[in-house]
């Protein structure tokens, strides 16, 4: 009987293939949100993102991103304002407008940075990229971009350093690029959270348009009026059928967003049975247009708990940039230091 003596093959981890395609679209209103990845996914998305970034010889070239930031802090500010001092809003804050208006000192110390770390001369010389979605933005933002939207917004060191030390893997970085990791990350989560705060007030004046629909289908004094009748002797079946009535037959529902829709079926809810008429209205007119009034309030009420997510996120992940020794960081990861 013989023994082989052969050694066993060692075992080669097959590295994760990432599905998700390299760039995220800059453009949009929805929140910045991807697949949210591991830490070796992201590793593996950052592979593909470096293979796939063609870069342009003409690296001044004009592109909106600056110009994007400057408005992103004019609509955050506005926004913060709107919020804090609108006195026609008299809902509760959601959670999304406590967020900001909470943390919106964090939001302007952002706003300062990027201005004073982002130079236009700094900016031009950044390498850009040839084609794509992200076509004459700098290959950094990019970078920035895909990281902030397969997190969800939630940065840490590791997150940060594995994504970098894995595009590097693949295309090393120029000094300037390196360095301007932290402001592309803070630009990345700027714009996200502009979004998510046109996405309140425009809740809000979807809210606003619900409301006033109800005014104009429930006048006030529509119900007392009934009640007098049936204490006046005019019959209190003939008094309870003219309460169930909608007021105003004339009033139709307005165009039916989602946030519309939610406002309507949460009120007329909250009021049954004395709204049942106006909310089997609301829901047949739902019906009519392909819309299932439950599902309507899940799909809302996921949006708003997916956007509480990716808001927190953003401040927490604004705080740990600031905190971090970019020093360090630019050690470790520089191809130059590292000769």
């Amino acid at each position: 009987m013989s023994t082989s003596l052969e050694e066993p093959a060692a075992y080669i981890p097959s590295l994760p293939e990432c599905n998700a395609p390299p760039f995220i679209d800059p453009h949009g209103e929805e929140p910045i949100r991807a697949e949210l990845f591991g830490l070796d996914h992201l590793e593996a998305h950052a592979r593909k993102l470096a293979a796939a970034a063609v870069l342009t010889p003409r690296s001044r070239v004009v592109t909106p991103l600056l110009r994007r930031f400057a408005e992103n802090g004019r609509v955050l500010i506005k926004a913060h304002r709107r919020i804090v001092e609108d006195p026609a809003h008299t809902q509760p804050r959601s959670l999304e407008a406590e967020w900001l208006t909470d943390n919106f000192h964090i939001i302007e110390d952002t706003l300062r940075e990027v201005e004073h770390d982002l130079p236009g001369g700094y900016y031009s010389e950044l390498p850009k990229l040839a084609d794509g979605p992200l076509a004459g933005y700098p290959r950094v933002f990019a970078l920035a971009l895909a990281l902030v939207a397969h997190s969800d917004s939630g940065l840490d060191e590791p997150r940060i350093s594995r994504y970098v030390e894995a595009f590097q893997s693949i295309a090393p970085m120029n000094t300037g690029e390196l360095w301007a990791v932290p402001t592309m990350l803070r630009l990345a989560l700027v714009e996200n959270l502009r979004r998510i705060a046109e996405q309140v007030l425009r809740s809000w004046a979807e809210q606003y348009q619900a409301d006033e629909w109800m005014a104009r289908k429930r006048p006030a004094g529509r119900e007392d009026a009934a009640h007098v009748e049936v204490e006046g002797g005019g019959g209190a079946e003939e008094a309870e059928s003219e309460a169930k009535t909608p007021a105003d037959r004339s009033a139709t529902l307005p165009p039916m967003a989602e946030a519309v829709a939610v406002r309507l079926l949460q009120v007329l809810r909250d009021q049954r049975p004395r709204a049942a008429a106006v909310l089997a209205e609301v829901e047949a007119q739902l019906a009519e247009r392909g819309l299932d009034a439950n599902e309507v309030l899940r799909r809302e009420h996921r949006r708003q708990a997916a956007s509480q997510v990716s808001l927190g996120n953003c401040v927490t992940s604004l705080r740990l940039l600031s905190a971090l020794d970019w020093n360090v960081f630019f050690e470790r990861h520089s191809k130059v230091e590292a000769v």
